[in-house]
């Protein structure tokens, strides 16, 4: 069941997404019906089809996302490595596990990732922060993140915001990586700045708790203002308000 090194570099990681989307989508498929579905989405590259979803299949079968069945039996693992692409690929079939689906039901994921692949699969910082500010990167918001990162830390948080966990060169995979690892993003719409509302969105997608602030109700975009959303004022009493509405919020949706 080897294949070309070209048909191994693309067989992982979007391969194995490939076939366990195919395979979550028509369950009780044969690996013949996959190798056809793959070859009809590219018959120009001249790939190893056949060897490609035999690999990616063991490998979910290996992770007990997917099962393989000959006359209605459940291969083990050792007996699905040994399938050949020259044997009549017809007789297996192919369903995702029912332990992947309960943990999929359970979770409230999607079994073939379902993520951005503009930025990839996010990459787990060393230290991923609890709280993750986004807001305008201006002097005068400085004094705000000073305060909602005092009012995370007093709940024993760790707050970052891009700029601050990035220096100058603020990428956009890293954000990413920090709004998907951090347990609640902290969105300041005061201005309407366009990257936060992008950012806002990326959360939004993957379901991450979030809860928008903005000096002004206007900044608020209707998409967004059925949330909860805090407004202040940056004075010194409106500040302290501020302090003590968001710590009530975080306590709120994050138990602490």
């Amino acid at each position: 069941m080897m294949a070309s090194k070209e048909a191994c570099a693309m067989s992982s990681p979007d391969m194995i997404r490939e076939v366990l989307g195919i395979v979550r989508v028509q369950s009780g498929r044969s690996i013949a019906d996959l190798v056809r579905k793959l070859t009809e989405r590219d018959r120009q590259t001249g790939h190893d089809w056949s060897s490609l979803a035999l690999e990616a299949v063991a490998t979910l079968v290996r992770w007990r996302l997917v099962e393989v069945r000959d006359e209605r039996q459940r291969l083990a693992l050792d007996e699905v490595e040994k399938i050949s692409r020259y044997q009549s690929l017809d007789d297996f079939e192919l369903s995702i596990t029912p332990e992947a689906a309960e943990m999929a039901s359970q979770l409230g994921l999607r079994l073939d990732g379902g993520l951005p692949s503009v930025f990839g699969i996010p990459k787990r910082p060393d230290q991923p922060p609890d709280v993750f500010v986004v807001m305008p990167f201006a002097v005068e918001m400085d004094s705000v993140f000073t305060r909602i990162k005092s009012v995370g830390e007093s709940l024993g948080l760790k707050v970052e915001r891009g700029d601050e966990a990035f220096t100058a060169n603020v990428v956009m995979e890293d954000v990413w990586s920090s709004i998907s690892f951090a347990r609640l993003v902290v969105a300041d719409c005061t201005g309407r700045n366009a990257n936060v509302f992008y950012e806002i969105g990326l959360a939004h997608a993957i379901g991450k708790i979030t809860i928008p602030v903005s000096q002004k109700i206007a900044d608020i975009p209707f998409d967004i203002g059925h949330r909860r959303v805090i407004v202040y004022e940056a004075t010194p009493e409106g500040m302290d308000q501020f302090a003590e509405k968001l710590k009530a919020t975080i306590r709120s949706e994050l138990a602490v």
